[in-house]
């Protein structure tokens, strides 16, 4: 984030980026994930099917996180030094997906749960490809803070076992769907917090 203020178009592309997706998210639930076309979504969002694909080039992106790395590095880097690095996640957590995020927000991270957990295998599978990226950032960002390389043994167990708890917390969720999911994560975070 550079603290500079979002151009007019900038703010009109995220708009539509958002609007898309919460109506894809919608039509997801209603109608259920393979019943959905992209021709549906584009007339729910009021958007051509072109416009909507130059956003989501392929179905599944509609409902995988692109921007996990937002705002993520930055404050991981601004937690105090002398926390350990699952204690500097949990708190760089708490602060992204916690403290700041909406109701609506909440909701939207529920909905994509959701689908990701009940829906065709293909999409399901993908979850786990969706994890890659993050835990590579989180391995870099570990590696930083400790001064290891971010491939050795013990910074790649660690990465693992923040994705091992946050894979209970999405179970955890799917068998209690009253369950806040980023209250469920924190807890979770908190038990890895507490063993090592």
């Amino acid at each position: 984030m550079t603290g500079q203020p979002i151009g007019r178009r900038e703010r009109k592309k995220a708009q539509t980026r958002d609007a898309i997706q919460q109506h894809a998210l919608r039509l997801f639930t209603e109608r259920g994930y393979d019943a959905t076309t992209l021709a549906e979504i584009a007339e729910a969002a009021d958007v051509s099917e072109t416009t909507l694909l130059r956003y989501f080039p392929t179905k599944q992106s509609l409902v995988l996180w692109d921007d996990f790395g937002t705002g993520i590095a930055a404050v991981f880097r601004a937690q105090p030094t002398d926390l350990r690095p699952v204690s500097a996640l949990r708190a760089t957590f708490h602060q992204v997906f916690g403290a700041a995020i909406t109701q609506t927000q909440r909701a939207d991270v529920r909905a994509r749960v959701a689908l990701l957990l009940s829906a065709p295998p293909l999409l399901r599978s993908l979850l786990l490809d969706e994890l890659h990226g993050p835990a590579q950032l989180m391995r870099e960002l570990i590696a930083e803070r400790t001064g290891a390389e971010p491939d050795d043994l013990p910074t790649r167990t660690l990465v693992g076992a923040v994705i091992g708890v946050s894979l209970s917390a999405l179970f955890a969720a799917e068998r209690d769907p009253s369950a806040d999911i980023l209250t469920l994560l924190d807890d979770a975070m908190g038990e890895l917090e507490r063993l090592v």
